[in-house]
């Protein structure tokens, strides 16, 4: 039997870098094929069975997931941006330069942000369901703890970019950008805080090996999470008796009703519910429960 993959049945995206979403955060791909994969219109497979007072909360976990993988290509993506603007002479393109880490620190506190959402509506996905059987929380692994713990020092760097005067930035002896070495914590001795004058600087680092280092170590700290949520959806599938349909059976299942609702076109007016010709809305972009859009479907 054929399995989900995103390789072949992700969206756009997740097809486009379903290898570095198998590098970064192996354990998107293992909940995405038991609780979200994807219709043929980039919508959520329909689980047989699945409790209607979840339904809600299953789409919003699978927003949140989608929006932490994007976060994490995006890191990425800076730094290929980064590479491509010090070939230019990053100092002549200063405003690019402060663009990239704006948009690099944005991305940690989105990851950030949606973490957090995504193991409190697993919680709610679980628990808000009529069950005997008490389940756990997730919030409360140890394991899950203390990744959201590993997580916070990276969301104050994101506070200092943000929320401070802008970051001093040099260039030292080998030609290399280098920014000061950033406060993790609030009341921690060591490091630059965005209180602090461009000339408390002791010691850097450089720009390029920041931003590696980060998108390296941030989603590993994810992924500890995202494990052990799969883990705890596996508990859950079995506890409900849930299973995702085969992907050729759920994409004819999709096919069939888009036929229909076809048809049901070809007898009525060819104008739309406020009254503007097919034909003028046939790009309308689909929105999904992805997060992505495709102006295809």
């Amino acid at each position: 039997m054929k399995k989900w993959t995103l390789r072949e049945f992700g969206d756009s995206i997740e097809q486009r870098y379903h290898e570095e979403i198998a590098q970064k955060l192996p354990a998107y791909e293992i909940i995405w094929s038991n609780l979200i994969c994807n219709n043929g219109s980039n919508h959520l497979v329909e689980i047989p069975g699945f409790p209607e007072d979840g339904k809600a909360h299953r789409k919003s976990f699978s927003e949140h997931q989608y929006t932490i993988v994007e976060s994490v290509l995006c890191l990425d993506q800076v730094i290929v941006d980064f590479d491509a603007l010090s070939a230019k002479g990053p100092m002549d393109h200063i405003l690019d330069l402060q663009n990239l880490l704006m948009a690099f620190h944005g991305h940690i506190g989105r990851i950030y942000n949606n973490v957090e959402q995504l193991v409190y509506t697993f919680n709610r996905l679980t628990n808000n369901i009529k069950s005997d059987i008490p389940f756990e929380e997730v919030s409360a692994n140890p394991i899950v703890r203390g990744a959201l713990e590993s997580l916070a020092k990276y969301y104050y760097l994101r506070h200092i970019m943000l929320h401070g005067k802008k970051i001093p930035i040099g260039i030292n002896k080998h030609g290399e950008l280098v920014i000061p070495i950033l406060r993790t914590e609030k009341n921690s001795p060591e490091g630059w805080d965005k209180n602090m004058n461009w000339d408390d600087v002791d010691k850097v680092v450089p720009l390029r090996k920041y931003f590696i280092e980060i998108s390296l170590d941030l989603p590993i700290a994810v992924n500890k999470i995202l494990y052990q949520i799969s883990e705890a959806l596996f508990r859950f599938n079995r506890e409900k008796n849930l299973e995702m349909p085969a992907p050729d059976l759920a994409r004819k299942k999709q096919f069939e009703s888009q036929s229909t609702g076809m048809q049901s076109l070809t007898n009525t007016s060819r104008k739309n519910v406020i009254g503007q010709p097919m034909e003028n809305v046939s790009n309308k972009p689909n929105f999904n429960t992805s997060g992505s859009t495709d102006a295809s479907h």
